[in-house]
């Protein structure tokens, strides 16, 4: 479970780190990546691994971007032997709690699945507007299936992580999906509650 960070500081970490071990068959090991973070938000993280064995901290030591950190992300979940990858931003607005819900869609077919933020998004208008183009557009020029192709909320079988973990860098994190359904993986979306940024 990664949750790359810069600037906007582990604020998803509201939930039982202790107890929130297991969803269904699944077993969380929740690594935290920071990317050139603040040193607050690295003692924050250091803190959070000396209470709680399943918290990791993954320093690049400086900013390389959100696709550099999900490629460390993914590299390191793979050589310890994840079936499942899952990441979220560490803004609060995703809830750790839905991880269920993507995971039952993960379960009846789909390689990688988006918790697309449909209804309530709590963002700027002008946020909303851009995005809304964007992922039409992202959409109508790719032929990957989705309506929120820029959230980073999803969950995917390590084979996907594995093939797309290359690719990311620059900004191709925002196309995970496309680069997921262009290697002829199955992609899905399902609708998450969007919460205000914390």
């Amino acid at each position: 479970f990664f949750i790359p960070t810069y600037g906007s500081l582990i604020a998803a970490i509201n939930f039982d780190l202790s107890g929130t071990t297991k969803i269904g068959k699944y077993v969380l090991n929740h690594s935290f990546m920071i990317p050139g973070i603040a040193a607050t938000g690295t003692a924050v993280v250091t803190g959070l691994g000396e209470q709680h064995d399943r918290v990791e901290l993954l320093s690049l030591g400086r900013n390389q971007g959100k696709a550099t950190a999900l490629r460390h992300g993914f590299e390191l979940a793979i050589v310890e032997g994840a079936d499942v990858i899952a990441m979220m931003d560490a803004d609060g607005q995703d809830d750790p709690t839905e991880l269920g819900v993507l995971l039952a869609r993960l379960d009846d077919g789909a390689d990688l699945v988006t918790g697309a933020r449909h209804e309530g998004r709590h963002d700027r208008f002008i946020k909303r507007t851009t995005s809304r183009i964007y992922n039409g557009a992202t959409g109508w020029l790719s032929g990957a299936p989705g309506k929120d192709f820029n959230s980073g909320f999803k969950v995917m079988r390590a084979d996907v992580a594995e093939h797309a973990a290359p690719m990311m860098y620059g900004e191709l994190h925002r196309y995970l999906t496309v680069i997921a359904h262009w290697l002829g993986f199955r992609t899905a979306e399902v609708t998450v509650v969007h919460h205000e940024r914390l």
